[in-house]
């Protein structure tokens, strides 16, 4: 759920059990459709600076009073009156100005945008992430990362952005049952996906917790890894999140990140951009390029980790096969879990067929005669030591 209000109605410095308060017209805003994005330009005047704040519902005080809207352009959004008490903020992203047909988060690389569209996303949205994405991917880039962490048996483990619980659970089978793996994210969906899939054999206990990455629900000096798979380039705080990652290490623990390189060193991607850019127009391309693929900076990288107060940081860019069996129709499923889905999902049916196919026809000459595509991904592989 994401609630948009006016900035100047925000405390800059919260503290405790400071609130959020609704703007100046008298209730914060509530996109039902949960995409930045959608925000209309009609609810809020030319000019006026607003801040999207993602909220646990759960969390909300009884005090709150919460209406749908109905009929017209307003079935789009609910009122929400009353003070938002800060417990129940999970993150607070910067938007452009009102007054304007799209509102994006306003940094290049979008990545505030893929990060609200996580945080909100259903469990269908999240379920087509584990389908399409996680065998072919994410779970060979996990094996690599622990594996250049040298993850031993009885080892504490900390997971950020755990996503569906692929790394966590490749380490609990690592860590074996003297070990603990803590792994946290944003999505609630993500979590009960994760959650849904049970306990290892013989593998570590693993505590799943809905937590941000600043503030990071972990406690201090506790853990002898900490690792986040593709995650960092989402985070609106990277610095923050790498001190928080620090804060949990013990003194000699080790931190590894997998961050993806550029969109063209991920060729099966870079096919998907194009497609984007051929239906939906250059900027919604760009938008997709620059989520997960907007953090190729290998120096940056390694000054930011340096400035976290880590030592003998190195970032190497690794590419490594991939292999998607169910060819271009899996990556277009991809697509419903991007920070695109929204907008995708709105697509007439023949706007839709017309970006499926111009997935199809881009991802071409990757895809073989029995339809599998056979490519390659790049990404920044980042290790580093506690100080």
């Amino acid at each position: 759920m994401i609630y948009y209000l006016v900035e100047d109605s925000l405390d800059p410095n919260p503290t405790g059990d400071s609130v959020i308060e609704p703007g100046p017209d008298g209730f914060v805003h509530c996109c039902d459709e949960r995409q930045i994005h959608e925000v209309r330009k009609a609810y809020f005047p030319p000019g006026t600076r607003v801040l999207a704040v993602v909220v646990d519902p759960t969390r909300l005080s009884s005090e709150t009073r919460y209406e749908p809207g109905s009929g017209g352009e307003a079935e789009r959004f609910a009122h929400v009156y009353g003070p938002i008490q800060k417990s129940a903020v999970v993150e607070m992203i910067a938007l452009g100005q009102g007054g304007q047909d799209r509102m994006s988060a306003g940094s290049d690389d979008k990545a505030h945008e893929w990060s609200a569209a996580f945080a909100t996303a259903s469990t269908d949205g999240m379920e087509a992430y584990e389908e399409a994405l996680v065998g072919p991917m994410f779970t060979p880039w996990g094996e690599y990362l622990l594996d250049a962490l040298t993850v031993s048996p009885g080892e504490r483990l900390l997971d950020i952005a755990t996503g569906p619980g692929t790394v966590a659970r490749l380490a609990s089978a690592r860590l074996g049952p003297a070990g603990h793996v803590l792994a946290t994210d944003l999505s609630p969906a993500m979590l009960a996906i994760a959650e849904a899939k049970g306990s290892l054999a013989d593998g570590s206990p693993i505590e799943y917790r809905l937590s941000p990455a600043v503030p990071l629900a972990a406690p201090g000096a506790s853990f002898d890894v900490a690792c986040c798979q593709h995650g960092l380039q989402f985070f609106p705080d990277r610095p923050g999140a790498l001190a928080e990652m620090r804060r949990a290490l013990r003194p000699g623990g080790r931190m590894g990140l997998a961050v993806w390189s550029s969109v063209e060193t991920c060729p099966p991607f870079a096919a998907l951009r194009d497609a984007i850019g051929e239906i939906m127009g250059r900027d919604a391309a760009e938008r997709y390029a620059r989520g997960p693929w907007g953090l190729h900076a290998p120096r940056d990288l390694a000054d930011m980790v340096t400035a976290a107060r880590f030592g003998e940081v190195s970032v190497d860019e690794i590419a490594r096969p991939v292999l998607f069996e169910g060819g271009a129709a899996q990556l277009d499923r991809s697509l419903t879990a991007s920070g695109l889905a929204a907008d995708i999902c709105a697509l007439s049916s023949d706007m839709r067929a017309a970006l499926a196919s111009a997935v199809a026809d881009n991802l071409r000459d990757l895809t073989d005669r029995s339809g599998v595509i056979t490519s390659y991904l790049t990404s920044q592989i980042v290790l580093a030591v506690a100080r």
